[in-house]
């Protein structure tokens, strides 16, 4: 990997797309003040799917305690040829901090203009050197633009956890329930793989298989996101998914698919999908993304939370 001194620019121009991926390393030898005692290490795994070379790069961003930001690396070039995959392991944080200390943890921060692989191994170690913990987890990508704009919907605060929606609160099919940074959302029935359907609820949940913010579960029943007042045309959307049973409803721009969301087509109302799934307690998570002219979605399950909404320009 070589140095770079550049902006985002490098990697796409002015009102393109850039994708990041922030990853979690844990790296050294703790004696048990930060976190339990023993030995972390964090191997980071990077793959190009594309027969093509890709160029992406990397920097490190250390996480301090006390409310305090550390060292922030300056990014490093790299390439991958086709189908080729590389590793950031502890030694190589090290290297782009270029910074050596017993213990580090932080964010290892790679972008590029293509979609990664990107997949963090965690293992820690007793005194005696012995493997006790083992986890991998895969990294969804944030897409961003350089000049553009987004909005999110993340049912935080001022919704409270417990907040039901749906039968519950009286409402019927196509009722608007609350507006987020100009989506409406509203909520809609639910439809059953063989037919029918039912009109269930929606609830603010917490929801810790998924991630620790608060989150929104449905329950027999759909949540509808209008994009058309947030003042710009979507060009991609995200969300975050919990799927723990059921089928699920997808609709993009009135365009339906009804069953396991994991088998949902690559296109729909004209845009193409992409998923992304690692197992979780009680089920799988995982991020579907929409790319093209995202005018409205909606989305719901059974057993079925989602979080994070994004609309990118």
């Amino acid at each position: 990997m070589t140095e770079s001194d550049v902006g985002a620019e490098v990697l796409a121009g002015q009102g393109q797309e850039v994708l990041q991926y922030a990853v979690k390393f844990v790296c050294g030898r703790s004696e048990g003040e930060i976190v339990a005692s023993g030995t972390y290490f964090t191997a980071i795994n990077v793959h190009n799917p594309l027969y093509r070379d890709v160029r992406f790069r990397v920097k490190v961003a250390i996480g301090l305690p006390g409310l305090k930001s550390g060292l922030v690396s300056k990014f490093r070039d790299a390439r991958l040829g086709p189908d080729g995959a590389l590793e950031i392991d502890c030694r190589d944080v090290q290297s782009l901090a270029e910074h050596e200390a017993d213990f580090m943890k932080g964010f290892v921060v790679i972008e590029s203009v293509t979609e990664l692989d990107v997949v963090g191994v965690y293992t820690a170690a007793d005194r005696d050197g012995q493997v006790e913990a083992l986890d991998i987890e895969r990294v969804p990508a944030r897409s961003r633009k350089v000049g553009g704009r987004e909005v999110r919907v993340t049912f935080e605060s001022p919704l409270a956890v417990g907040t039901q929606y749906g039968t519950p609160a009286g409402q019927s099919d196509g009722d608007v329930i609350f507006t987020s940074s100009g989506v409406v959302v509203t909520i809609h029935d639910f439809v059953f793989i063989g037919g029918g359907g039912t009109f269930g609820l929606a609830q603010v949940d917490l929801a810790p298989a998924l991630n620790s913010t608060q989150s929104m579960r449905t329950n027999n029943v759909n949540l509808g996101f209008d994009f058309g007042a947030i003042g710009f045309v979507p060009t991609r959307v995200q969300f975050e998914f919990l799927d723990a049973g059921g089928s699920e409803n997808l609709s993009v721009n009135g365009d339906p698919f009804v069953g396991d969301i994991s088998a949902a087509p690559s296109t729909l109302g004209g845009v193409n999908i992409s998923l992304s799934t690692t197992p979780a307690p009680g089920g799988r998570k995982g991020t579907v993304t929409l790319t093209g002219v995202v005018n409205q979605l909606m989305v719901g399950g059974q057993e079925f939370w989602i979080d994070n909404v994004c609309a990118f320009e």
